[in-house]
Order: C-alpha cells, then structure tokens, then sequence
C-alpha cells in the first residue's frame, strides 16, 4: 500500500490529527500533490478548522480545475466560511463539470431558500432528485420550502410518495408530522411524532414538536414534554417556539415573545410560528406589528390562515374593504375558504349590506346546510331585510336533531320574536315555551338587622361627582346607556363583564366591615375608587356614571363611602318583568325576587331616585324630571328607535297583554 494510501485509511478512520500529519509529511516532500491537499481540507474541515480547509481545497482545485469532488468540496468550505456568493460560483462549476452531482444541487437548493429565492431554489432540489431519485435530504429541503411557501398540497404529495417508498425512514416521519402541523392536522401530526420517539425516545425535535401537537389536545402533556426538554437544556429553536406557542394558549404573550420572536426573526420560520407570533403582538395590543407579520406570510405565497388572520384585525379596526379583500384572496380549495365567506359576510353585515350577506353565504349553506354560524346570520340578514317568512322558512328547514340543544334553543328564540313581530302571538308562544327557563337564583338580600344598620348611615342632599345608575336587561340598560352616551355622559358599564375593575365594590364587604369604618378609611377607599376612575376615562369627559347590578350590598356601600352620590335604580312593573324572564331569560334578579330587591333598597336609601323604564321611555313628565335631576342637566328627548324582531333586548310596554292567557296557564302549572 502507497504512503497516501495508508493515510487515507487512517483518515476513513477518523484519526483526523494523524491523517494531517501524513498529509503534511507528504506535502513537505510533494507539494503539488492535489490528493494530500484535498486530504488536509477534508480532515481539518472535521476539526471545525474551516479557514485551513478552505485553503486546501483551493490548492487542490488549482492543481486539479476539472475535479468535480474537489470543486463540490471547495464550495463546501466557502460556505462554512460564509462567502455565498462565491460558493454559489463553485458549486456551479462542479455541476458543469458533472450534471449528476447530488450534493451541489442541494447546496444552491439551500443558498437559494436562505435568500428567499424560492424559485431557484425549487429548481435545484428537483434537479437534485433528478440525479439522485431515493434523495431523502432533498424530499425534505423541498418539502420544507413548499411548506415555508404555504403550498401544503405540493409539500404533502411529495412526503406522501416518499413516505411510500421510504416508510420507516425517521426524518422523513419527522417531516410528515411538521407538514400535519402546518396545515392544523395536529391530530396526525401527533401521531407521527409519538411513532418516531418509540424508535428514538430521545429525539429532542420529535418531543418538541409533540409538545407543539398536544397543546390545543392537552396542555398538561404537552406542558410536560417542554418542560423535560427544558431541564434537560436543550437548545434547539424548535423547543424555543414550543415555549413561545405555550405562552400563547396560556394568552401570556409578553412572555411568548421573548421566545417566538429570536427564532422568527433568524429567518426560515415555519408559517405557523410566523402565525403564533402574530398571535402574541394581537394578544399584546400591537396590531401593527402583528400585520407585518403576516404580510412577510404572505410574501412567500397566499397562506389562507395567515390571510385569515390578517383580514380580522382590519374588520376589528373596521377597515371593512380591506378585510373583504384579504377574505377573498383565500382559495376556493383551502379548507378556510368557508370561513372566510362566512367572514366576508360578517362585514357585510357591519356595513348594513344585508343583501350582500345573505348572497355571501349562499355558496357555505349550500356546500354546510347546517353551519350554525352562518345559519344566524343569513336569518339576522333576513329579519333586517324585513323578510320574516323566509327567516322562518330557514329555522323550519333545520334538522334540530344534527344540532346542539343550545342552538336549537336559540331557533326556538328567534322564531318566537319573529312571530311576535307577525302577531301570531300563539305560534310565538309555542316556540317561547320550548325555550328552558333559567334556573331562579337567590340575590343575597340583608337581614333586618344589617338593613337598619344602613339606614343610620349618614346622606347628604348635596351634589356630587359620584353618580350611580342601578340596571338590569330587563329594566332598559340598554337604552339607557344609550340615552347617556348621545347626552355626552359616560356610563362605565364593565361590572357587567368579566373584566370588571378591581375597586371598593369588588371587596368582600359585610354591613358590619362597613359600621366599622372611620372617617380616615372612607376617605381612603373614596380616594381609591376616584384613582381607579381617573385610569379608566378621559380627562376630557365631562361627567361619569357607574352602572351598578342589582345587589343590597353595593348601595350600602355608596351610602357609607359615598354619602352624597346621586343614586338612580331603574324599575319596571311586574307583569312585564314577568314576560320578560320567560322569553329573555334572568341576567341579575329574577322577576320573583325583584320587587323584593328594589322595596329593600327603597328603604336603605332614601336619597334613592326611583324610576320606572317605561314612564321613561314613554316621555312621562315626571319621569324625565328625576332622571334630569339626577344629573344635573337637560337631557335630550329619548327616541325609541325601532328595532327588528332579532335586535329585542326587552318588549315594550303593556306587552305581556298579548300573552296573558299563557302567562296564566303557565303559573298554574307551577
């Protein structure tokens, strides 16, 4: 065996630092040998020596111009030396001297993608499994670059055919599971991950991404994986955006950019992390940077989820055409192609087009007769057009056994307010009565005791800044707050939603925490409350009323800390409430308990202005005359406006004549 032979064989065996030292002694006594050089690049390039690798392989190639080994090789080296552009020119060359050499195509496939040059790209991956057809890499490079472009069908039918051939191979099993994930699969994309990690448990990509596929199934294992990932240290993107795609289902996403946003930002991210990210700047109130975002998405091909996504924060900033237009760009073959008519239709209706609604959805029902979504809006769409036959044409048409009883319920609703509008109050009746009625639940109401205790609290007659307004659905809130928005006062409504402010009235209270105060405390929690309110509105606004829910307890605590508040409860007579908690249902005080309820509080406080919704309403003199007293200035005349039968929030006046016979019925059945 020749010198160079020996050493090569020491080589093979990956003595690289004995391999060096041959090549040099050969090097010392033949320095044009091109395969002692060529032998120097290979082994220092497997010592992460890449500056010397290159430099030999640039002597090997002068020595030899036309190896094509040695040209592939060199453009290697340029490339771990970060000179692309000149790799690119070396790879090229190396395929002129041989068209069949696999890894060159792959390289320029590589170069190519990371310069977003999606077609060129595309064009030596292909030429790569031209020369090479069982070339797993390159499946998955294109695959991946299909992918990164949104073209989930070319992606899958390539994987697809490769899986066929190549049907225990890991990376491809893994790749399959990312393009499932990609196209929103993650029932299979689970599937495949779990399969991998049976024959390698200790694949750190394939446990990631099965964190990534249960979040949505299960949060407790995919929590589970990412933190066994995480104590263990590894450090791979796919564990970053895992992390960051976490934050997200758990709606942190302040804490979900700190991970998403490193990995996106270093380029060759996947849509759906691109998608995630966006997810957290919404979450994070930075609309702005959510769509650039998603328009870099959309650079690389029509993503229908991120168009999707992009087209909603425009129809939330009721920038309506430019929602419409990105709805319309989906694909009449993405599987979000329904959502996005039904999305369109959305702002349709927004824009008042109740013609365009119902043309909109037209090709969903036909294609998803029993798309509950799209089902409501088109009988909105209709009741607005006035076309309440048609409306009730399409509830009858509906198989109330595909559906959820609570959709069957809401039919049930709409065809009775539709009827009513028709004054076929017996047909609306049968439909009213089908509706389950909620369940009665007790308003804690004070004792005798503590109820005298309030009314020894101090008032004064006095103005005041502090106003409150007592409502309930079924005494006109809606109208109401209304009426004080078009007379430039503000009514702070959120105590009636899930985010209601932290304040003195979100304190546990009883009536004997309250007796004990002193007047340094008062001072203290008015001060607090008046912060809070200072936080939540404009320093323009001229006037700011607290809307209240019926509860004792809050005005006992006006009466204690704010003794000169202006109070007003809103009330409404007991026949129409009683029509009222059958059809609409009880959101604070159910009708039996109400008189209770507001006699109690009556009592309490006689500072307390008393008015009945529907004198109100009705223009009533003396009516008119509290509310204004109330605040302090002339309001402008309440108009009624009128509304469409889906629109009700309560019936008018003297309604429940029309339905005294079953009212009655109905309380002898109970």
């Amino acid at each position: 065996m020749s010198q160079i032979e020996t050493i090569k064989e020491i080589h093979s065996q990956g003595q690289y630092k004995e391999a060096i030292e041959g090549y040099q002694r050969i090097l010392a006594s033949e320095p044009n040998n091109d395969e002692a050089h060529f032998g120097m690049a290979h082994a220092n390039s497997q010592l992460q020596q890449y500056e010397l690798a290159l430099e030999h392989a640039k002597q090997a190639v002068n020595l030899s111009p036309n190896s094509d080994i040695y040209l592939q090789f060199k453009g290697q080296m340029l490339l771990a030396n970060q000179q692309v552009d000149e790799s690119v020119a070396v790879f090229k060359q190396s395929l002129r001297e041989n068209p069949n050499l696999f890894y060159s195509y792959l390289a320029l496939g590589d170069i190519y993608t990371a310069k977003y040059e999606s077609k060129k790209a595309k064009e030596n991956y292909k030429l790569a499994l031209r020369v090479h057809q069982d070339g797993i890499p390159a499946m998955i490079k294109l695959s991946r670059l299909l992918l990164l472009e949104g073209d989930y069908v070319g992606a899958e039918d390539l994987l697809q055919k490769a899986e066929l051939q190549f049907p225990e191979n890991p990376n491809l099993k893994l790749q399959m599971g990312i393009m499932r994930l990609e196209k929103g699969e993650q029932g299979f994309a689970e599937l495949y991950f779990k399969k991998l990690l049976e024959n390698e448990p200790n694949n750190h990509v394939a446990k990631a991404y099965l964190g990534i596929s249960l979040l949505q199934s299960d949060s407790q294992k995919a929590h589970q994986l990412i933190t066994e990932l995480l104590n263990a240290k590894v450090q791979i993107p796919e564990l970053m955006i895992a992390v960051g795609m976490s934050y997200v289902n758990n709606k942190n996403y302040q804490q979900a950019l700190r991970y998403l946003l490193p990995i996106c930002q270093s380029g060759g991210a996947y849509p759906s992390w691109l998608m995630a990210l966006a997810q957290a700047y919404i979450g994070n109130h930075q609309p702005n940077s959510a769509m650039e975002v998603l328009n870099e998405v959309l650079k690389r091909g029509d993503n229908s989820r991120a168009l999707i996504m992009l087209g909603h924060i425009h129809q939330v900033n009721n920038s309506l055409p430019t929602a419409i237009e990105k709805y319309r760009r989906v694909s009449k073959d993405s599987k979000d192609y329904n959502q996005s008519l039904l999305l369109q239709a959305e702002c349709h209706y927004v824009n008042e087009d109740y013609v365009a609604v119902i043309n909109q959805l037209e090709p969903l029902l036909a294609d998803k007769p029993d798309h509950n979504a799209a089902v409501k809006l088109n009988i909105n769409a209709l009741s607005k057009l006035g076309e309440y036959d048609q409306a009730l044409d399409l509830i009858n048409s509906i198989d109330s056994k595909k559906q959820l009883k609570e959709f069957n319920q809401l039919m049930h609703f709409y065809a009775g307010l539709l009827l009513d509008e028709k004054q076929q109050y017996d047909q609306a009746w049968q439909h009213f009565s089908a509706i389950e009625p909620t369940k009665p639940f007790e308003i804690e109401l004070l004792n005798a005791n503590e109820e005298k205790t309030v009314q020894q609290f101090t008032t004064s007659s006095d103005d005041s800044v502090f106003k409150f307004v007592f409502t309930d659905r079924a005494t006109g809130h809606h109208d109401f707050v209304n009426c004080l928005i078009n007379n430039n006062i503000t009514p702070l409504v959120d105590r009636f939603t899930q985010k209601a402010r932290g304040d003195v009235f979100s304190d546990k209270w009883t009536i004997k925490m309250l007796e004990n105060l002193n007047e340094a405390q008062i001072h203290f929690f008015r001060k607090k409350y008046t912060k809070k309110l200072k936080k939540l509105v404009n320093k323009d606004i001229q006037m700011v009323v607290d809307i209240m829910p019926l509860l004792p307890i809050n005005l006992a605590i006006i009466k204690r800390i704010f003794p000169q508040a202006q109070v007003l409860l809103l009330s409404r007579n007991f026949a129409d409430l009683r029509l009222h908690n059958r059809v609409f249902g009880s959101h604070q005080v159910h009708y039996l308990q109400f008189s209770k309820v507001v006699n109690q509080m009556v009592a309490m406080n006689p500072n307390m202005t008393l008015v009945d919704i529907d004198a109100w309403q009705n223009q009533d003199k003396v009516a008119k005359q509290k509310v204004e007293k109330v605040f302090g200035i002339e309001l402008k005349p309440f108009s009624l406006v009128g509304v469409k039968p889906l629109e009700r929030l309560m019936f008018p006046f003297m309604h429940w004549k029309n339905y005294k016979q079953q009212l009655n019925e109905l309380e002898e059945l109970n």
